[in-house]
């Protein structure tokens, strides 16, 4: 019995160990998440580019509009949003550790 306590123990140490690094790790980063909307009716645009200025990460937004962007260094970043039949935007955000900064977009229709 001593030994599956032994045992016990020596795992319990470890994914504590493992859970601790994890949460040290997610504390160096942040991100960016939001929405692309039509500015005249508000509805999502959906397969809108969006695009991360530095180091080039694209993602393409889904059917409400939604987009993110995880793991990412904390620093000033450009955001550009680009959609066919609508004016592209951009807009410059700071990505804090731990943090996911809200940006928001409402692009004009061409």
């Amino acid at each position: 019995m001593k030994k599956y306590i032994n045992v016990f123990c020596a795992l319990a140490t470890v994914s504590t160990l493992f859970v601790s690094c994890v949460k040290e790790e997610f504390e160096h980063f942040g991100g960016i998440h939001g929405t692309v909307s039509d500015r005249t009716t508000g509805a999502p645009i959906v397969n809108a580019s969006v695009l991360l200025s530095s180091g080039g990460t694209n993602v393409i937004t889904d059917s409400d509009g939604y987009y993110e962007f995880k793991d990412l260094e904390p620093k000033q970043y450009s955001v550009n949003v680009q959609r066919i039949g609508y004016k592209t935007d951009r807009n410059v955000v700071t990505v804090r550790v731990g943090e996911s900064a809200l940006v928001n977009f409402l692009l004009i229709a061409e």
